[in-house]
């Protein structure tokens, strides 16, 4: 099977590509990387080149990653977001179709349904309505919506705050490590006891595995990989704080916190009812978020 992975030079490609390496033998997977930052001419943004490339390898399945991430971003950059993510996934989709591509996997966003309105409920069910509360979440509802017209066999995947080694540097803990090391105070957006249903990067790769071993039995289902744990920045700031005490070098207090006020495309609270993922896909988070971010800052310093 030949299986295309846009934007695989990613966070999250680079981690699924290693992944779906190593099993490749097993499966007799042969796989392909189409990612602006291995090559700027590989650009979902072109329609011409991207018709060539399906023509030219006879693509399987597509494991769509390329876009844009970034809630704040994307209201400076409302053009390039709108060509990227709504465009650009259309261009993919156009060709997959046009080539007879068999299975499409469109890597969607939790933001896509705004957040929980509480802690006390049991998460985001697949089901739930569609409230995007920033641009960058508008982009991802209207790639779904393309996903769902285009006649494809397809799996719409939504990721709830991704996290791991290399993480991107615009989300919180990548952005706390830059932020002290190069001695700066942390910004934290209030108030600090929103949380998040964190997923580490292995869990979230062993369920795209999973729904990509399983893509010959799944027929256009959208499905939720998120943490087990409800995590609040607190929790957060707290583990930062207890590891770095004492560290040489490293002022880390009350004092090396900025504090900003939550903008409207933030919500307080984000996390997944993962029952869906477990029925189809045997998927169940496996990674502590306190231990596993304690390894990510013993990598750092």
């Amino acid at each position: 099977m030949k299986i295309l992975i846009t934007g695989h030079k990613g966070f999250i490609g680079n981690e699924l590509t290693a992944a779906l390496n190593r099993i490749r033998n097993q499966y007799d997977y042969e796989l392909y990387g189409f990612d602006i930052e291995k090559n700027p001419l590989d650009d979902i943004r072109d329609r011409i080149r991207m018709d060539k490339f399906f023509e030219t390898n006879q693509i399987d399945m597509v494991i769509h990653l390329a876009a844009l991430p970034g809630v704040r971003k994307s209201e400076e950059f409302p053009d390039e977001y709108t060509k990227t993510n709504i465009l650009g996934t259309k261009n993919v989709l156009d060709s997959a179709k046009k080539y007879g591509v068999k299975h499409f996997i469109f890597f969607s966003s939790s933001s896509v349904l705004g957040g929980n309105s509480d802690i006390g409920n049991s998460g985001l069910t697949e089901n739930q309505s569609y409230n995007p509360l920033s641009f960058y979440a508008m982009t991802k509802v209207a790639g779904e919506m393309l996903v769902r017209a285009s006649g494809l066999n397809y799996t719409i995947i939504r990721p709830f705050t991704v996290y791991g080694y290399n993480c991107r540097p615009d989300m919180l803990i990548g952005k706390w490590i830059k932020q002290i090391k190069a001695g700066r105070q942390i910004t934290i957006i209030k108030p600090s006891f929103s949380a998040r249903g964190f997923t580490h990067i292995d869990d979230l790769v062993g369920g795209m595995v999973r729904a990509i071993e399983l893509a010959g039995m799944l027929t256009n289902e959208t499905i939720h990989l998120g943490g087990a744990e409800l995590i609040t920045v607190e929790d957060i700031y707290r583990i930062f704080k207890d590891f770095l005490a004492g560290k040489k070098g490293i002022d880390f207090g009350d004092h090396s916190v900025d504090y900003k006020e939550r903008t409207d495309g933030d919500p307080l609270y984000s996390f997944a009812n993962i029952n869906k993922a477990w029925n189809l896909l045997g998927w169940r988070p496996q990674h502590k978020f306190e231990y596993s971010l304690r390894d990510i800052l013993k990598s750092e310093f």
